[in-house]
């Protein structure tokens, strides 16, 4: 049910085309999606998606650690207006603290009806100002429960205030998008790696990935004696057999790093980081990590 900040009544007069258009409006929306991989063809290709459900302008907006940012609108008719309600909108990045009424979309509220929003005490007065808006729909765009966008959508320059039927397929459009906008953003890290990890390949020496280099391991600030230099032993690495992997988290281990915070340093998951020392606790004969650290320092001091 579309929820709204004053009583809800509907428009004068029926609302344009029947539920059948609506649905075939829904159907383009969707699919105009489709064609888009970024996140930010995502972002502008949706502010267009929503026109086709009967709307006359439309705002995607981004909300991170709480600030609301306009990122794209669509107006046809007026794509330079369209460009100074974007500045507005972004000239303070407001919080959504509770001041504004968009802080109340969520799980529990869907969507929001906003009427007569240029005497409505909570709107953004920038926005509303700029764009000359009467009434309008937003919806939030979640991921996880939580809202990481908003999209905002009205009947301008029809003059006539968005129906129920309308307010229900934004929403729908708004879920379809923020699933879109998070398997985008996930391929993008994921790249974004692949291309970081091709960079670190690149400089590292050439030859056999599972010869025992010839390592340098600093001793831990918290162990007694603990040198600034590093301690060179070749011939621990080479008599203990260990990989250059082993050797990274050994000296990772060493510097009193956990688990976490080496598998974001090598590249790896706390799973394999387990494993790896797993294995350096068999190979040293060790019962913990601190006592693998001194049998490994006794060895690089000798």
């Amino acid at each position: 049910m579309l929820s709204s900040t004053l009583r809800y009544a509907p428009p004068d007069g029926p609302a344009p085309g029947s539920a059948v258009d609506a649905v075939a409006g829904l159907e383009a929306a969707l699919s105009s999606l489709r064609g888009a991989t970024s996140t930010g063809e995502l972002i502008r290709t949706g502010a267009d998606a929503v026109l086709r459900l009967g709307f006359d302008r439309a705002l995607v907006s981004a909300v991170h650690e709480g600030r609301w940012t306009p990122m794209s609108m669509s107006d046809p008719r007026d794509p330079a207006w369209a460009e100074r309600i974007l500045e507005a909108g972004r000239a303070d990045r407001p919080v959504l603290d509770g001041r504004l009424v968009e802080s109340d979309l969520g799980v529990a509220r869907p969507a929001i009806l906003v009427r007569d929003a240029q005497r409505h005490p909570r709107v953004h007065e920038g926005l509303a100002g700029t764009a000359l808006a009467g009434s309008y729909i937003a919806v939030p765009l979640l991921a996880g429960g939580r809202v990481v966008g908003l999209v905002h959508a009205d009947c301008y320059y029809r003059r006539r205030e968005p129906d129920e039927l309308a307010g229900r397929l934004l929403g729908v459009l708004a879920e379809v998008l923020a699933q879109a906008l998070l398997r985008a953003a996930a391929t993008e890290q994921l790249a974004a790696l692949g291309s970081e990890l091709t960079r670190l390949s690149g400089s590292l020496p050439r030859g056999d990935p599972n010869a025992p280099p010839d390592v340098s391991l600093r001793a831990p600030a918290h162990v007694p004696g603990g040198q600034d230099q590093p301690t060179r032993c070749p011939s621990t690495a080479s008599r203990y057999r260990l990989t250059r992997r082993q050797v990274e988290v050994l000296e990772l281990v060493a510097e009193g790093h956990t688990n976490a915070v080496i598998g974001r340093k090598l590249f790896i998951t706390q799973d394999t980081v387990k494993s790896h020392v797993k294995l350096l606790l068999r190979k040293f004969n060790a019962g913990n990590r601190a006592e693998l650290v001194s049998r490994w320092l006794n060895l690089a001091n000798r």
